[in-house]
């Protein structure tokens, strides 16, 4: 007779979950995306002036966090959409689906607001020329950039991971799936992380920023 295994006692090897090369080339592109769009805010010249005269502590977290949530997201949000248009759907996790929300949200996010811009300086044109107007498009977007991650999306992002928890512990056959051996993908633990450092940014930023650090 050939023995049965036993699964109970010899569980599936859960999934590894050590960062691989792509992962640490996406890590390296998120960190370049997030310094240039601090670099080009901080030779805009409204900013530049605000900063020679030693403004509080919240201007650089807001400028340094924003940017850096902003282009983590974008770069981790885009690569799992890009992956989802060349690749089978039925295998994709929780995380990963957040993570093309998020890129999605910031994308509209962005777009929505240089090309609102962009339409009132068409009715409204300056008097000045053309490389004035793509400073002003510009500055809409780094501004844009830097506010995109703070409050009402700290807040969807929250308010999407309690449904997500109610619906775990309210649905037996998903929380059945879901704690099966190998479910679990590196997209879970890293959205979990970076939706962790979304809403602790927005109470802290808030939290200095009512202070008057």
């Amino acid at each position: 007779m050939h023995n049965k295994p036993d699964v109970e006692n010899n569980p599936a090897p859960s999934p590894k979950i050590a960062p691989n090369v792509s992962d640490m080339m996406l890590l390296i592109l998120a960190i370049a995306v997030s310094a240039a769009l601090i670099k080009m805010h901080t030779e805009e010249v409204s900013l530049k002036f605000r900063l020679a005269n030693h403004p509080p502590a919240s201007v650089w977290t807001r400028l340094i966090i924003g940017h850096s949530l902003t282009g983590f997201g974008l770069t981790f949000g885009t690569s799992r959409l890009y992956l989802s248009l060349r690749q089978r759907l039925a295998d994709k996790s929780f995380g990963h689906w957040l993570w093309i929300i998020i890129s999605l949200y910031l994308l509209f996010y962005i777009s929505a607001s240089v090309l609102w811009a962009s339409i009132h300086l068409l009715r409204n044109p300056p008097s000045t020329d053309i490389s004035n107007l793509n400073q002003a498009l510009g500055r809409v977007l780094i501004l844009t950039s830097q506010q995109a991650c703070f409050d009402q999306f700290a807040w969807l992002i929250a308010s999407i991971w309690i449904s997500f928890r109610l619906l775990y512990l309210s649905n037996h056959d998903t929380a059945q799936i879901l704690d099966s051996p190998g479910i679990s993908q590196k997209s879970d633990h890293s959205i979990a992380i970076y939706s962790g450092f979304v809403v602790s940014s927005t109470i802290f930023q808030r939290f200095i920023e009512s202070a008057g650090f």
